[in-house]
């Protein structure tokens, strides 16, 4: 893999984890009982995988690096910081 996918792979990675974190916000304000939300969460959890490895697939032939998941974390992790604190006063 060329350095140039490999950003390319790295940048996409990141912005997934921004995505993974809004979703899960979405997921959380849904109001479901709690044997029907057990169901959801491995629902959630599997489609998120398929997704991102599906999208990898056709970025770089599905090819996984370590540092891919330390972006999506990366990612969660600016996105919570930057777009989902509140400011007090």
């Amino acid at each position: 893999m060329d350095l140039s996918l490999q950003i390319l792979s790295i940048f996409f990675s990141f912005i997934y984890g921004m995505f993974i974190y809004f979703s899960l916000n979405l997921y959380k304000k849904i109001k479901i009982s709690q044997k029907i939300n057990i169901i959801f969460q491995i629902i959630f959890c599997f489609t998120h995988v398929i997704l991102f490895y599906l999208l990898l697939y056709k970025l770089n032939f599905g090819i996984l690096n370590y540092y891919e998941f330390i972006f999506i974390l990366l990612g969660i992790i600016f996105c919570k910081e930057f777009y989902y604190t509140t400011k007090k006063d």
